[in-house]
């Protein structure tokens, strides 16, 4: 369509038609877009020959920002196209007002901010911000409902019809997912499907017939595999397919990958729930949206008071295991411990790999990995004691 000048830069009116007319001098075949620095369009961009659409960004109640996008309207008269270039961080029944107006009005449209697509590696890419508030992820998630992400992206929608008078064009094919290449049952990922809002996955051994192991969303976990077969039985190999649901359909099926040996067993606990846990502390408290940018968008995490503690069961002893944490303060760490009978503990001493920044404007948490691959007993109860308010985001034993 065009190329904006920027994006919510504080500059003048006089670099703004600048930057424009250098644009045109070297591209003549798209249309230049204003920079939306403010939420009230000025009387120099109106009449600036080198500006073709007007745009202005909104994060207010919506209240104010109808009564803005109507006086920009006014003030425009029809001489530029004109729309909203982002909305959003407020209430999710607010959203209406806004759109409504935009549609009844000469505006030309509205962009809600904003819209994250998937992950080529899986899943989806994840942007939170302040207040709660995240990009959303098509078609909408329960696990998303903090920000009302379902009813939101329906409303968007109902809307984009309500403009077209034509429903057809707004859906799309329900494309069969595509598996991607792995070694290991506990780390499948795939790439996913436009539309798609779970996926009913497969396993098969080499001479047996399919079985349906699981229904799981792509949403929840993101930048990691989005998923562990924690039934497969040590000593075995499998096969994989799998198809996409979209609350109407179910697509074809997917590529199937396989064989792959289950060489050891592994226990991945991404702490959503205390659900793969032997035993905790009362005082457990599993995090989402608490410091979420601070604790670069991970959205399962588990912390406490200094001493909470949780407790793993295997059945057979510890060969390895990785834990993730996040250390909010330099006081902050956790405490590892072994047993074999789950009365008698002794302490581990991991290694410990710190994931330094440089400059931290944004006040990230310390990234600290605990790992250890070796044991001078044969341990088949693990306990971690959490201290110094650490958030620990994900734990793997192999056994």
């Amino acid at each position: 369509l065009g190329w904006e000048t920027g994006n919510e830069l504080a500059s003048t009116n006089e670099w703004q038609s600048e930057i424009a007319r250098y644009i045109k001098s070297i591209d003549k075949n798209h249309l230049v877009i204003e920079n939306p620095h403010s939420s009230v369009v000025s009387e120099e961009s109106i009449n600036d020959p080198n500006l073709d659409v007007l745009s202005t960004h909104f994060y207010e109640p919506s209240k104010t920002a109808v009564k803005k996008i109507l006086m920009n309207s006014k003030l425009i008269e029809g001489k530029k196209p004109y729309f909203v270039g982002e909305f959003g961080f407020i209430p999710s029944y607010q959203f209406e007002e806004i759109l409504d107006t935009v549609i009844n009005s000469n505006v030309s449209g509205a962009l809600l901010w904003s819209l994250r697509f998937r992950n080529r590696d899986g899943g989806f890419y994840k942007h939170y911000e302040k207040l709660g508030f995240g990009a959303y992820n098509f078609p909408g998630f329960s696990f998303n409902q903090p920000y009302d992400e379902k009813s939101v992206l329906k409303l968007i929608q109902n809307k984009a019809e309500e403009i077209s008078k034509n429903e057809d064009h707004l859906k799309c094919d329900l494309k069969p997912p595509k598996i991607l290449p792995t070694n290991s049952v506990y780390k499948i990922s795939w790439q996913g499907s436009t539309g798609a809002s779970s996926y009913v996955i497969q396993r098969k051994e080499l001479e047996n017939d399919w079985d349906f192991i699981d229904v799981i969303d792509d949403s929840k976990i993101s930048y990691k595999p989005l998923y562990s077969d924690l039934k497969a039985e040590k000593g075995k190999s499998y096969f994989y397919r799998m198809r996409a649901w979209n609350g109407r359909e179910v697509s074809d099926l997917s590529n199937e990958i396989g064989p792959i040996k289950v060489e050891k067993k592994i226990l991945i606990d991404e702490l959503f729930n205390e659900d793969l846990m032997y035993e905790h502390s009362d005082n457990l408290k599993f995090l989402s949206v608490e410091d979420l940018r601070k604790a670069k968008e991970e959205r399962s995490r588990v912390t406490g008071d200094d001493g909470s503690y949780l407790i793993y069961e295997l059945n057979e002893p510890i060969n390895e295991f990785d834990i993730d944490v996040f250390h909010p303060e330099e006081i902050s760490l956790i405490k590892v411990f072994g047993s074999a009978d789950g009365n008698s503990y002794s302490e581990i001493f991991p290694k410990i790999k710190s994931f330094e920044f440089g400059k931290n404007d944004y006040g990230f948490f310390k990234p600290v990995s605990y790992s250890q691959n070796s044991f001078d007993d044969q341990y088949k109860f693990l306990k971690i004691i959490i201290s110094g308010n650490a958030q620990i985001s994900k734990i793997e034993i192999a056994y």
